[in-house]
């Protein structure tokens, strides 16, 4: 079985947000809860929220 990565975590999740809720109406700090990690560690892996 293959382990997801952090960094498809987050993809996977704000993907998921954008469909439900809009690209404008989802924040980096939302993503960050959904996928259980803190906000600051999003940017490690995602320098802006543009690039999803």
């Amino acid at each position: 079985m293959e382990k997801i990565t952090t960094k498809e975590k987050i993809f996977n999740v704000a993907i998921d947000l954008f469909s439900k809720k809009g690209y404008n109406q989802v924040s980096m700090r939302e993503i960050a809860t959904e996928v259980g990690i803190k906000e600051a560690s999003i940017y490690y892996h995602y320098s802006k929220k543009k690039i999803f």
